[in-house]
């Protein structure tokens, strides 16, 4: 076929850029090929340059990982990182209604689309500008554990909670119902019900059921929805979570999206729809360390972890010490699994009243280091941040399936200390970091 007036017609693009009719940006001198109808015809095929000659029928967790990371860093719906190749991914237009870059657009529905606001149709996000390329690159995933030795972040509750309010700006506004997985997934989603204004309801994945939140005069003025229910969880870890309670709550909820505030790049079991913030292992997270996968990886200091720090008044060795040692109040608690090691500075003459303590408050110890010296004077003038120190470099010899181990103490100085002599990592959860021999 010859390169008629009719075939020059048939290109709908009078500038290079987004190309509506072939789905790819167009360069100056792909622009110029279009013209030829040799090259125009391998583009309707879909078999031009910058296209992919077939789409997967599913997204798999490669392009979950991709979209999602877009929908999180595209700020105004004009421009975004390009994961892959570290260029821009350009909206300037949108394929529905052919609204112009610059325009606002919402807020992403689910990973891959969002919705125009001119005319509330999907807006499709066709490729990358940078690279003509959509197809996802992923790194190697090597399992949801791996460390490659880098420093874990440590996570705040205040944190957290900003970071709920991150998700729930990105949930749908029709959303109709808000599902929480108990129990961690309860605190995230009765925050996003409260700030969405929708009724709460709790997947209990023991049992197998979803049952009604509940709720007082504060819900009155939440009106029916025919929008989505959003199912929501704290973290996706391996995904094991995701992929046992979604299906309970889809049973109620056909119309679901699923998502998360923190999401694991290498979850390999389920994947949600939406996540607040990418974060791989290892990390801390404040509200839950003590009663998590981390906890037999943990060596603990005694006060101003498990319990508040003695305050100098009360630290006479004597009376007013033993009514602290009774009586002093909980900080986190530890009762997933027996902990592995304590390594306090109490002396080891008030072995039985520490003991006593973990006891009565639900909590019990494998293995208690405590302080030889004769008295809390000797103590002070020695070094017992190395101290410590030696007996988590022993600690961290012990074999384990998941790693690494970190030492949890109270003093930021002393946990500096720590992991300079032991060459392993130290929590401060007062500091709301992890110091590491490398970086204070």
């Amino acid at each position: 076929m010859n390169d008629t007036a009719t075939d020059l017609k048939e290109c709908e693009c009078p500038v290079a850029g987004f190309c509506r009719r072939h789905g790819i940006n167009k360069t100056e001198k792909w622009h110029s090929l279009c013209r030829q109808a040799d090259y125009r015809r391998q583009w309707d095929a879909g078999k031009g340059p910058g296209q992919v000659e077939a789409k997967p029928r599913e997204m798999d967790r490669a392009a979950r990982l991709f979209f999602s990371r877009m929908a999180n860093r595209i700020t105004s719906g004009r421009s975004g990182e390009c994961i892959h190749r570290g260029g821009f991914l350009r909206v300037d237009k949108c394929d529905m209604c052919g609204g112009e870059k610059g325009q606002p657009v919402e807020v992403f529905r689910c990973a891959i689309h969002g919705e125009c606001t001119l005319n509330k149709k999907i807006r499709k996000i066709r490729g990358c500008a940078a690279c003509e390329d959509f197809k996802p690159h992923a790194a190697v995933n090597r399992g949801p554990f791996h460390y490659d030795g880098s420093i874990p972040e440590f996570v705040t509750t205040s944190q957290y909670m900003r970071d709920v309010q991150i998700l729930a700006s990105m949930l749908p506004p029709d959303t109709s119902r808000v599902i929480g997985v108990s129990r961690s997934g309860l605190c995230a989603a009765t925050m996003i019900a409260m700030l969405l204004h929708r009724p709460l309801s709790i997947v209990r994945q023991k049992m197998g059921d979803i049952v009604d939140g509940g709720g007082g005069w504060r819900l009155t003025g939440a009106t029916d929805s025919d929008g989505p229910a959003v199912f929501i969880d704290d973290s996706c870890m391996t995904g094991g979570s995701l992929k046992n309670a979604l299906p309970i709550a889809r049973a109620a909820f056909p119309n679901l999206t699923s998502a998360v505030i923190y999401c694991n790049p290498n979850a390999n079991l389920a994947w949600p729809d939406l996540f607040a913030r990418e974060l791989k292992w290892p990390h801390v997270l404040e509200w839950n360390f003590a009663n998590s996968i981390v906890s037999p990886n943990l060596a603990l200091d005694f006060d101003g972890v498990l319990c508040h720090d003695c305050p100098p008044v009360d630290d006479d060795d004597g009376e007013r010490y033993a009514a602290f040692l009774r009586d002093a109040k909980p900080l986190y608690y530890f009762r997933k699994v027996p902990i592995p090691l304590i390594v306090t500075g109490r002396l080891e003459k008030y072995r039985r009243e520490t003991l006593g303590w973990l006891a009565r408050h639900g909590m019990s110890v494998n293995q208690l280091v405590m302080w030889p010296g004769a008295d809390h004077r000797e103590r002070n003038r020695s070094d017992v941040g190395e101290w410590k120190a030696s007996h988590f470099a022993e600690f961290m010899k012990q074999r384990r399936n998941i790693k690494p181990a970190m030492f949890v103490e109270s003093d930021p100085g002393q946990a500096q200390r720590i992991a300079e002599v032991s060459g392993g990592l130290c929590v401060c959860p007062a500091a709301a970091k992890v110091f590491s021999s490398s970086k204070g």
